[in-house]
């Protein structure tokens, strides 16, 4: 039976689908999706499980057993050929042992440990293989394990609410929390901070909005809060701490007080001491590579305009998500989205990328990519 490049897609799509499966609950390993095809049927599917304990292949060639024998093998990223992350044998081995007649991939592996090597060895042993089936949209949904892997960092969001003329609060130094998003996307932030690894904030957030960082979200992994914090200025009476579950990181430089640090850390805080810049700040792309070292491969930032004119500037920003309510507040001194220095140059501005817009109760939600 000669299948077409139409029916692949339609198969690949339904992995991308099973991959959603286990969004939130895979980190740090990428949470992929797999479907096993007979005869122009799925026979089988599976998703990586929590922490990466068992991958997709295998998860979906398992339950299968022999009835797997001359299948079509359809997984959202190429299949591994090291076993780094789980006990069991590689994905290709149990390709193999289960005699699978071919094997069709959407996104590459860029682990330097596979590297292509489970194609090659697969095709060696006989197997037909077809890569790049749904490239593009296998990489948009792999893009934090991609992205962190290749650049040992997190795969940094930024994510805010923010007015029509792009303020982020009615007046300086005033909280505006819960008064900007509508209902409907307050439960699409929340569902999107499951999904990431941390989420982080600037030290005069948590002044100001003494938010929770919280996801109140179903079945989903707990983020770790992330605060950067150059002089562990953080109070002890925050409520980042009232949370029982997820890990509370302050980031912070050699120029913060021990005796604050030693204060931070009895109150259950992780302290990372980082690099400074030339002010006495947070050196974020020193900050970001030691915590990916932590394990956390995806950041949301959710504020303020300084921390995220910060990480604009240095070019550590992916992804953006900002929720536009049908608000006009102006006001000179009130706080923007993006606050920081002025460019010198109109061409230094950051551009962004297959920008989508998606209204969601009252608001508006402006997707796009940094270039």
């Amino acid at each position: 039976m000669i299948v077409t490049t139409g029916i692949h897609e339609s198969f690949m799509r339904l992995a991308m689908e099973e991959a959603h499966r286990g969004e939130g609950t895979t980190s740090p390993y990428p949470s992929v999706g797999c479907v096993v095809v007979k005869a122009g049927k799925i026979i089988g599917y599976g998703h990586t499980r929590a922490k990466g304990r068992e991958h997709a292949e295998v998860n979906a060639l398992q339950r299968l057993g022999p009835r797997a024998r001359g299948a079509t093998l359809y997984s959202t990223l190429e299949p591994c050929h090291h076993n780094d992350y789980t006990d069991c044998a590689p994905c290709s081995h149990w390709i193999l042992k289960s005699h699978i007649r071919t094997v069709v991939w959407g996104a590459r592996d860029p682990n330097p440990k596979n590297a292509g090597g489970s194609t090659r060895w697969l095709s060696a042993h006989r197997i037909r293989v077809i890569g790049r089936v749904l490239q593009k949209e296998c990489e948009q949904l792999h893009e934090v394990f991609l992205v962190s892997l290749a650049n040992k960092r997190p795969f940094v969001l930024v994510s805010t609410a923010v007015s029509l003329d792009g303020k982020i609060t009615w007046q300086k130094g005033k909280s505006s929390k819960g008064e900007f998003s509508s209902s409907a996307a307050f439960r699409r932030v929340h569902n999107l901070r499951s999904r990431v690894d941390a989420i982080g904030v600037g030290i005069t957030t948590i002044q100001i909005d003494n938010p929770r960082l919280t996801a109140r979200a179903p079945h989903r992994s707990t983020p770790a809060r992330v605060i950067i914090d150059s002089h562990c200025e953080t109070p002890l009476s925050a409520k980042v701490f009232e949370a029982t579950q997820g890990t509370v990181i302050v980031v912070t430089t050699a120029y913060a007080p021990l005796i604050r640090r030693e204060e931070l850390i009895a109150a259950g805080a992780q302290v990372i001491v980082a690099a400074e810049t030339p002010t006495g700040q947070v050196n974020l792309k020193d900050a970001f590579r030691r915590l990916y070292k932590q394990g956390i491969t995806s950041l949301m930032i959710e504020g303020g305009g300084e921390l995220i004119a910060s990480a604009l500037k240095a070019r550590l920003v992916d992804k953006v998500y900002l929720w536009y309510a049908p608000l006009l507040i102006g006001g000179r001194d009130t706080p923007t989205l993006v606050e920081g220095e002025s460019l010198e140059r109109f061409s230094d501005a950051p551009r962004l990328k297959d920008v989508t817009s998606e209204k969601i109760g009252d608001d508006l939600l402006i997707t796009g990519y940094v270039k």
